[in-house]
């Protein structure tokens, strides 16, 4: 019984897990190394300095050997952190003050997108017209789009970031496929992207698409940037694989945990099953050798073993199963994708099992068909 229970609870997040992993994220992690930087306030207090430094930054990195593409943006995916704004939309009613809609807010160079292959859905994405000097332009992710703006074409359409009336009115250049942010099971929220160099912040996030494996780039990245400015550090140097990993430990850890115990329980179980039995038929010895000696078979008597010992397993499994339906809803949280009555994992949990009864009960059947009637009646 309690092996059917572990089994599956196992059965049901590994499931889950499975079907977490199998969702597209609305990027390419692989071969991407993603770094931090935070520029001092003393040395690049200037948006111009701060602008010239990613800019040379990323003209520098794009010449590495290996390099395909690279890119600054003020919150990577699954980095832990987040940043929103509220939104005006031109010709739309305007709403209530507080009542205002809200999107995740984005700073992106030109070569971001391109670094992280994220799909353009409709026009275009940032290149260097977008300058300081250019109109203030947007992008927008299909959820803004889809929420905010209707059936028409967002490209084009005007959006103003926070409330106040003197805020620039950004024209939307165009629209991205969806990102999940923070977690893979969540909705992509409405996003916003304005150029890097519209608005250079001091801490940026970079992401660099490499032909070789990305970790071997973290020195020469390093170099590259100490060749601008001896001074500054890069931190948070991971993988996007692995920032993925991180979002996902909480669950890998939860199934692995469960995994263990139910292969330690069924194991238990084999080992319980097997010394129950054999000591059944231990203590049957006569008995089968009087039925032997009136004609049954050793067919006869495996029936009979394999018939006592999967009785048992049948009335442990239907109290698994029925403790498992009621339990398992309160797992339903930590599910994806998968019912907590899912019944290709019943199914499969009760046929491991009977095949590991049928294991555990074969060898004490095998013995009892071996009987000696004579020698069974005579030790007795």
């Amino acid at each position: 019984t309690l092996s059917t229970l572990l089994l599956i609870g196992a059965g049901l997040l590994v499931r889950s897990y499975s079907g977490v992993q199998r969702i597209n994220p609305g990027f390419d992690p692989a071969g991407v190394l993603t770094m931090t930087m935070t520029l001092p306030e003393e040395k690049y207090s200037e948006t111009y300095q701060r602008r010239q430094f990613y800019d040379e930054a990323i003209e520098r990195l794009e010449r590495l050997t290996g390099v395909r593409s690279a890119g600054f943006v003020n919150v990577l995916p699954f980095s832990t952190y987040d940043g929103g704004t509220r939104l005006t939309v031109d010709g739309a009613p305007r709403p209530e003050p507080g009542r205002e809609p809200s999107a995740s807010y984005r700073i992106a160079s030109p070569h971001y997108h391109a670094a992280m292959r994220i799909p353009l859905v409709e026009g275009r994405f940032f290149d260097s017209g977008d300058s300081a000097e250019g109109r203030p332009v947007a992008l927008v992710n299909q959820t803004l789009a889809r929420r905010y703006l209707g059936r028409q074409s967002a490209v084009g359409r005007r959006v103003r970031l926070d409330s106040a009336a003197d805020a620039p009115w950004l024209t939307i250049v165009g629209v991205i496929g969806d990102v999940h942010h923070s977690a893979l099971t969540d909705d992509p929220d409405p996003e916003v992207y304005v150029p890097m160099a519209q608005a250079p912040m001091a801490m940026m996030m970079l992401a660099i698409r490499s032909d070789t494996r990305p970790e071997d780039l973290s020195r020469a990245v390093r170099e590259e940037i100490q060749t601008i400015d001896p001074a500054q550090p890069v931190y948070h140097v991971k993988t996007l694989d692995g920032l993925m990993d991180d979002s996902l430990l909480v669950r890998s850890a939860s199934m692995a945990v469960m995994t263990l115990f139910s292969a330690l329980a069924l194991v238990l179980a084999a080992v319980g099953i097997y010394g129950v039995v054999a000591y059944g038929v231990s203590q049957q010895r006569r008995e089968f050798g009087v039925r032997l000696a009136l004609g049954a078979t050793p067919r006869d008597l495996r029936r009979l073993v394999f018939r006592s010992g999967m009785l048992m397993v049948a009335a442990g499994m239907v109290f698994g199963v029925a403790g498992a339906l009621s339990l398992s809803r309160l797992m339903a949280t930590a599910l994806f994708g998968v019912s907590p009555a899912d019944p290709l994992t019943y199914s499969s949990v009760v046929g491991l099992l009977v095949v590991t009864s049928l294991i555990a009960c074969g060898v004490p059947a095998w013995r009892a068909s071996t009987t000696q009637p004579a020698g069974a009646l005579r030790s007795d």
